[in-house]
């Protein structure tokens, strides 16, 4: 969120070369991921995102439509962390329906996910102001 401060929407939609993703492409992506561990936690089974709902594209490049994405980006983290803060530590080590891992695994993987993006984001912004 602290990379996000201060991105316009057209900062946000600017692709440094054609084939890479926006700073708001990877905002959808990172909201996409947040939305699905969140769903598993209420029963959805477990599945790995491909084509546009992945990525979703920006349909929308105004303003209002940046600023709601950046808060949604807020409301479904924080949506997480509370399902996460509501779970036991035997909870936590449960397997995912059909999978090897455990929720543990999901998690660290969705916060590596989002460092990961993070970084991204954090370059292509500054990238932008140059």
């Amino acid at each position: 969120m602290e990379n996000l401060a201060g991105v316009s929407a057209e900062t946000a939609s600017v692709k440094p070369v054609s084939n890479a993703h926006s700073i708001w492409e990877i905002v959808n992506h990172l909201l996409a991921w947040l939305n699905e561990v969140t769903s598993e936690l209420e029963g959805k089974k477990y599945v790995t995102l491909k084509g546009d709902a992945d990525w979703p594209p920006v349909t929308d490049s105004s303003t209002a439509a940046w600023d709601a994405t950046v808060k949604n980006l807020a409301v479904s983290h924080a949506r997480l962390c509370e399902k996460i803060d509501a779970l036991s530590d035997d909870q936590l080590r449960a397997k995912v329906e059909g999978k090897d891992w455990d929720l543990r695994t999901v998690f660290r993987g969705i916060a590596s996910h989002s460092l990961y993006h993070a970084g991204q984001i954090g370059l292509l912004k500054k990238a932008a102001a140059a």
